[in-house]
């Protein structure tokens, strides 16, 4: 007569199975595949400022539109204030006041919204491409900040009449 075992039981045993043939593969042993060169620290350095230098000039372009549409305060503060918390560190514009220009910001809401949602596409784009040759630690970080702006976008676009 033949055993018959719980469909659950079969696949937990062929789950420990491969598990017992793969795991000894990642073992912390020498490899003989040569590791990737360790990034250096100036272009981790360079990568840093290239990403406050655009949060930067985002933060300025919400505080500029701020200012020009006030109307849009409801909408634009909390969006601006998650932009704002990409930023670490000094340079940061902290009042929607500080910084930015009124002259670039369109005179209509729904156009100034678009003209905003256009920059933050722009660099989440810029920092989804900047993940090829980003080290793993800052790909993380660019892979975070370029998925948090996307929303902004996306929230800006819905945003619209």
């Amino acid at each position: 007569m033949p055993i018959e075992l719980p469909r659950r039981a079969l696949f937990g045993s062929a789950g420990a199975i491969v598990l017992g043939i793969t795991l000894p593969g990642c073992s912390a042993g020498e490899s003989d595949v040569p590791a990737a060169p360790h990034p250096t620290g100036r272009a981790e350095s360079g990568l840093t400022a290239t990403v406050t230098r655009q949060s930067a000039g985002l933060v300025e372009r919400y505080n500029a539109t701020l200012t020009s549409h006030p109307s849009l305060a409801g909408l634009l503060g909390p969006l601006r204030t998650a932009a704002a918390a990409d930023l670490n560190g000094p340079g940061v514009p902290t009042e929607p006041g500080s910084g930015g220009s009124d002259g670039d910001v369109p005179a209509e809401p729904d156009a100034a919204l678009a003209a905003l949602a256009t920059e933050e596409r722009r660099v989440s784009e810029a920092r989804l491409r900047a993940l090829d040759t980003a080290p793993p630690e800052a790909a993380r970080l660019l892979a975070s900040l370029s998925a948090a702006g996307a929303a902004r976008t996306y929230l800006l676009t819905g945003a619209r009449g």
